[in-house]
């Protein structure tokens, strides 16, 4: 996504609800603070693609979920970079994406490109200096 300049006319809303049109439930029921399991690995997916895609710091993400504190955040996404080798997590993320793609740029985006820059997104690491930035 970063290759292919798509990072910065992708928003927060449009990934949250691409995120919701994959688990099937509608974005308010994601914001809820319900702890229920399958809403609760949805929101982690979700704030893992917020970092990712949209490069949020983990204080908005957190705001994003009407949480306050940064850590929660930071929790969610950290949690996503430990589930990057297992396939299921992978899959999702790949639909995922695709289905942000093909919602915001419609059907001629590049099927081969989305592929590769699903895979780099997946890659990109925190570097030092976005870490600064929540502490």
């Amino acid at each position: 996504l970063r290759r292919m300049g798509l990072m910065t006319e992708i928003q927060p809303d449009d990934v949250i609800e691409s995120v919701c049109g994959y688990f099937g439930f509608q974005s308010d029921e994601l914001l809820r603070e319900t702890r229920q399991h399958f809403l609760s690995k949805a929101r982690k997916i979700a704030a893992y693609l917020l970092r990712k895609i949209c490069g949020l710091h983990y204080k908005k993400i957190a705001n994003i979920f009407l949480r306050d504190d940064h850590t929660t955040g930071m929790y969610w996404v950290k949690w996503g970079e430990s589930q990057e080798s297992c396939p299921w997590f992978r899959d999702a993320i790949d639909a995922i994406c695709h289905s942000l793609l093909f919602k915001k740029f419609g059907p001629q985006t590049d099927r081969w490109s989305v592929e590769q820059t699903v895979i780099e997104t997946q890659n990109l690491r925190i570097s030092e200096q976005s870490m600064s930035e929540w502490t």
